[in-house]
């Protein structure tokens, strides 16, 4: 539930859904990232491309690193025969994606020479299944075309939050450029929050409604009983869209995700209570 107003909402919904129509065509040409001694240019110009497919007067540079991801990881998937992975969030499929800058090196690699060790490190990781081992994800094998519906649905909900909350905390006289995270994979405009949780000593994690790292990205640590609240709690910097909270309550520090909820971010009232961790 957001709390701008509907004229807000219905205009960035209306920008964002221009935006995905384009997103949409860019991704079905999956085979960027691999053309030979062009790589460069040719994930340049696709950069390029979707800057201009989103919306403007947003910060941006999260959502294009996921994007770029998204693209790398689908061609090699298809390349490999592999089935697209995704993480079951409630009633909704996430995109799962590696940490952040491991398709990048991938992508800027000269595919004619590959194998190389780091690529048959990755594919076997990856594709066989070695990163979920200490992680508690209910992975799903989807084909492309839910693949890639399941980001792109996940995806405007993140941008109509991004764009709708920009605009409703700057008609509030806030400006959202005045605060940025202290998590460099995170560093995006966004609102700080409180994360209330059951147990104290625990760290915040967080996934897009449309991607899922692998690690999660790391938030902040730790809860404690502080002030005159007697829960456990801690103050997070959340980038502006929708998402998914996590602390590392389960055996030997997994995750445990709030997995039948988003938030909103922005809000009126920056406040995550769980009952999960």
């Amino acid at each position: 539930m957001s709390d701008w107003d509907e004229d807000i909402n219905e205009e960035a919904s209306r920008r964002v859904a221009g935006s995905i129509e384009t997103l949409n065509g860019l991704l079905n040409a999956r085979e960027w990232p691999f053309e030979f001694r062009r790589g460069e240019q040719r994930r340049d110009g696709f950069s390029a491309e979707v800057k201009r497919a989103l919306p403007e007067g947003i910060s941006v540079q999260d959502i294009l690193e996921d994007i770029e991801d998204f693209a790398v990881l689908a061609a090699l998937t298809e390349r490999t025969g592999a089935p697209h992975l995704a993480v079951r969030f409630g009633d909704r499929y996430v995109a799962l994606l590696p940490a952040r800058g491991v398709m990048n090196t991938l992508a800027r690699m000269d595919w004619p020479f590959w194998p190389t060790p780091f690529f048959d490190r990755f594919t076997q990781d990856w594709f066989r299944g070695g990163l979920y081992q200490s992680l508690e994800l209910r992975l799903q094998e989807r084909s492309w075309e839910q693949s890639k519906g399941d980001f792109l649905s996940g995806l405007s909900l993140f941008l109509i939050a991004r764009v709708a909350g920009t605009q409703w905390l700057n008609r509030g006289g806030v400006s959202v450029q005045s605060a940025r995270s202290s998590t460099p994979s995170l560093s995006s405009a966004g609102q700080w929050w409180t994360v209330e949780t059951q147990a104290s000593g625990l760290s915040a994690y967080c996934a897009g409604t449309h991607a899922a790292r692998v690690p999660a990205d790391y938030l902040a640590g730790v809860t404690s009983v502080s002030g005159a609240s007697s829960q456990p709690h801690l103050p997070v910097f959340l980038p502006l869209g929708t998402m998914y909270l996590a602390g590392d309550a389960g055996p030997g520090g997994t995750l445990v995700w709030d997995d039948k909820t988003f938030v909103t971010v922005p809000s009126a009232t920056p406040l995550f209570a769980t009952k999960r961790f």
